[in-house]
């Protein structure tokens, strides 16, 4: 057992003689130079011999088989691993001192008092961080939030591969070395777990917050996030200077999301002065950048079943060749945040999507506002939507060679039906909740496509727009007119439907392969169907009341028909 003493004004001598006999027992001592909980830890570590490093600090009482759970966890875990602990009463101003004190816990019965506790009454203080954003620390944007060393364990190898804890930050705070430590450990890309499994109990003592009046408390506490921010740079610190910490990582997830839609009305009247009537679907493209110095920008993505790795760095941003990749849309994305901010991001940047590419769902666009959105987040740009929709629309058009309305970057932000205007870029929001009553069914039309076919095909019709689109237009803006006047269950099935006709005798963008799986989804009971992405895409859509989805799904099983269904409601985000 080692001992550090961080100055005590009493040597404790006397009580670790006492347990000589008994404990192999080591004691350093440091000068007292004010709280260096930081220096007093790195130097347990450097003169401990064991493998795994367990900390828990003052007042922290283990079950009896605490420790040797923390070893079986470790001897299970794949990646170096922090896991954190659990800490019944632990509060921040001795509130619960009553409540423990009247359990008489000692070390003889604290199994069986453990058992007693109430988690609503004595429950460990980040309660409140797992109810709203669960307990699995795999999936936080942000888990050294709650790395606190109040009760953790990882193995020491990598603790002093990390320097150790950061001895400059000194003073009473959780803000300082714990959060500082945690964050270089989570960049590091070692992963960090919480198990209910490592029970302890956190018994009542003084502390140093209890001294400094509550209308300092605050700006004492900023100033320890201001100094982690500084170092760090990270949005989320500077978040959490005004939100509670349960709300920086809640908040944070919400970045870095682009959604999928699907067109009601009105494809490539965004062209050509017109408006279109979108709906957003719960499926979404995820960014999520972990910063770090290394000077190259490391890319994984991952969608459907499909999984592919980039590695970027800054020489071959500007030499990259725009040949139909999936990656091309993420280089643009980096490219032109590059030219806006000088800002070339570092580190490990993982895309998650469940929208399949080139479907006609606005894939493209949802990939390049996660990452605008991200990248805004991380390095603090302050981008508002309309910027970032500007520079994801400027992205595709300027590098990848596509030039579209920007209807699909603005319907990565809005929720719900909207109808969306290109003669002044406006939105408005359209009554929705009907649609709860509806499913959508994405179903592949067979029909494969790639950057390389559908650009080219872009961009013919863009040139050609004024023979295509000039009755489509003009009888498309009357549909869409009558639709706002009249919005309702059926009035969106006659939309859908009468569009689909006019895409198909006015664009002439559809197929008789589409026409007929169309005519199919119809009689096997949808209420609309229509192609999506002009026909560009892989997929047509169908819209089935939640009644008939059931049949329906059958039968498309029953035809071996592939899809994706998207059940009602709005996407939360």
């Amino acid at each position: 057992m080692i001992i550090v003493d961080d100055g005590s004004q009493v040597p404790p001598n006397k009580i670790i003689d006492s347990f000589s006999k008994s404990l192999n027992l080591k004691l350093f001592t440091q000068e007292n130079k004010g709280f260096r909980a930081g220096t007093a830890r790195n130097k347990g570590v450097e003169n401990s011999e064991g493998e795994i490093i367990v900390f828990v600090d003052s007042g922290v009482a283990l079950a009896h088989d605490t420790l040797e759970t923390h070893l079986k966890l470790h001897e299970k875990s794949l990646l170096p691993t922090a896991f954190l602990g659990y800490m019944f009463g632990f509060d921040e101003l001795n509130q619960n001192k009553e409540k423990i004190e009247s359990l008489q816990v000692n070390g003889l019965n604290i199994n069986e008092k453990l058992k007693e506790i109430d988690i609503e009454t004595l429950g460990d203080r980040r309660e409140s961080s797992f109810s709203l954003n669960g307990e699995n620390l795999l999936s936080w944007e942000n888990p050294w939030l709650i790395f606190w060393t109040g009760h953790l364990s990882l193995p020491r190898k990598e603790f002093l591969s990390l320097g150790g804890f950061d001895e400059s930050f000194n003073g009473w705070g959780y803000e300082d070395i714990d959060i500082d430590f945690g964050l270089n450990w989570y960049l590091a890309g070692f992963s960090i777990e919480f198990s209910r499994s490592l029970v302890a109990l956190h018994l009542p003592h003084e502390k140093v917050k209890q001294s400094i009046p509550e209308d300092k408390r605050k700006g004492y506490s900023n100033l320890r996030k201001r100094k982690l921010y500084d170092k760090h740079r990270l949005e989320a610190i500077r978040l959490w200077m005004e939100e509670p910490t349960e709300k920086v990582e809640f908040l944070s997830r919400q970045k870095g999301i682009g959604h999928s839609r699907i067109c009601l009305a009105g494809e490539d009247l965004d062209w050509c002065g017109g408006q279109t009537i979108q709906y957003s679907l719960p499926l979404t493209t995820k960014s999520v950048l972990r910063k770090n110095q290394t000077g190259e920008l490391c890319v994984s993505s991952s969608y459907q079943m499909d999984i592919k790795q980039l590695r970027l760095s800054f020489s071959n941003l500007f030499s990259w060749n725009y040949d139909g990749n999936y990656f091309d849309y993420v280089v643009a994305g980096i490219r032109i945040f590059y030219e806006k901010f000088n800002i070339f991001p570092s580190g490990i940047l993982n895309i998650s999507s469940q929208i399949p590419p080139q479907s006609g769902l606005s894939s493209s666009a949802a990939l390049l506002v996660s990452i605008i959105d991200e990248l805004d987040f991380q390095y603090g740009t302050g981008l508002s939507d309309a910027e970032k929709v500007e520079f994801s629309y400027q992205a595709e058009t300027r590098y990848v060679g596509s030039t579209v309305g920007k209807m699909d970057y603005f319907a990565s932000f809005v929720n719900g039906i909207f109808i969306f205007d290109s003669r002044d870029n406006s939105i408005t929001r359209v009554a929705s909740d009907f649609m709860k009553e509806l499913s959508v069914y994405l179903v592949y039309s067979g029909k494969h496509s790639s950057c390389k076919i559908i650009n080219p095909l872009k961009m013919q019709r863009y040139e050609d727009k004024e023979k295509h689109f000039l009755a489509y237009k003009d009888i498309g803006l009357i549909e869409i007119k009558e639709y706002q006047s009249n919005i309702g269950l059926q009035k969106t099935f006659e939309l859908v439907n009468n569009f689909q006709m006019l895409m198909r005798d006015e664009l002439l963008v559809s197929t008789l392969e589409i026409d007929v799986l169309i005519k199919k989804l119809i009689g096997l009971g949808a209420d609309a169907a229509k192609i999506t992405g002009c026909g560009l895409g892989g997929y047509v859509f169908a819209l089935v009341k939640n009644d008939g989805g059931d049949k329906f799904e059958h039968e498309l099983k029953e035809q071996s028909i592939e899809y994706i269904v998207c059940k009602g409601g709005e996407t939360n985000a």
